[in-house]
């Protein structure tokens, strides 16, 4: 019998490790009281230690942590912030299933935002009922007012003549009229990139702990299936023949459907890089810029759309059952 020193346990070193990890994730960004982006990674720990640490070991991280840090927030006062972050565990959880269970990474990905959007819908309407406020408004309201105060910080700046200061002024109030419009595809994008994010940093990390851990193949071979170009058939037709709400339907579903090609084009640039074993620094200067011009973001998408008929990573020439 082999005498093992306290401490020295790998499984119990592993379970204290992962709470003390998932704490701090739950436990920031209710702290920080502000909806950023450590609160999109809410679904990633779970993703995580259920595929990683199996359901049982996994479950006793998560509600570990959840306690842990229901501790912190109620000290801090931040506990409305924890619940709010809390909505996302259930992402969470379905992409672990999804991965336990053999589905694909866009039925993975799919279910995820489903459940994600069912749970914040039905935690704000009821934040909307207990405060008298409708947070679809109030949305609405913080992203017109952000677009008042940025176009106040360019109106300030002595550098920039009055001409180019009455071409801002027409371009923001442009915007006001138009976010609202299109204000359901944002919110809907956001959730795509929320559970996009947890998806590849979560098989990533899987992969690091232990190549194979993940069930996926890699990230450069992820595609959409190529019937969901005819919704972008669809869009164009609802966009162009200008009838009301039609178009601002079509409008919406466009810019969905761009968002979705953005990943895949990125996937496509990746698997490229791949191929001509580009360097790390090049390509961390690629992605860089991609981020910072929007321009980017459509180039990528025409990129993902080309792939159905491109097949620019040689998939379809490569394997024959799609992902």
């Amino acid at each position: 019998m082999v005498d093992r020193k306290p401490g020295t346990n790998p499984e119990q070193n592993g379970l204290l490790y992962g709470v003390i990890a998932t704490s701090v994730v739950f436990s920031v960004p209710a702290l920080m009281k502000n909806f950023g982006l450590l609160h999109l990674l809410v679904p990633l720990p779970v993703f995580f230690f259920l595929v990683s640490m199996g359901q049982q070991q996994g479950l006793k991280v998560i509600t570990r942590s959840a306690l842990v840090a229901g501790v912190i927030a109620t000290v801090a006062g931040s506990l409305p912030a924890l619940i709010m972050s809390l909505c996302l565990l259930p992402s969470g959880f379905i992409l672990a299933s999804s991965a336990t269970g053999g589905e694909s990474p866009c039925r993975a990905g799919l279910k995820s935002m489903l459940s994600l959007v069912a749970v914040l819908t039905v935690f704000w309407t009821f934040h909307g009922m207990f405060t008298g406020m409708n947070p679809y408004h109030a949305l609405q309201t913080a992203v017109d007012n952000g677009l008042g105060a940025t176009y106040a910080l360019y109106a300030e700046s002595s550098e920039l003549p009055a001409e180019t200061l009455l071409e801002l002024e027409a371009v923001f109030e442009k915007l006001k009229t138009v976010i609202p419009k299109i204000f359901p595809g944002l919110l809907l994008i956001s959730s795509i990139s929320t559970i996009w994010l947890n998806l590849t940093i979560g098989h990533w990390l899987l992969n690091k702990k232990q190549p194979g851990l993940s069930p996926w193949r890699n990230f450069t071979t992820w595609r959409f299936p190529e019937n969901l170009v005819w919704g972008i058939i669809l869009a164009s037709i609802l966009l162009f023949i200008n009838v009301g709400s039609l178009s601002i339907l079509g409008l919406n579903i466009l810019l969905i459907l761009i968002a979705l090609y953005f990943f895949q084009g990125l996937s496509v640039l990746t698997s490229i890089f791949d191929k001509w074993s580009v360097p790390h620094l090049f390509r961390l200067f690629v992605y860089t810029l991609i981020v910072i011009q929007a321009f980017s973001i459509f180039l990528l998408a025409a990129m993902g759309v080309a792939d159905i008929w491109a097949d620019f990573g040689k998939i379809k020439k490569n394997e024959e059952t799609p992902t």
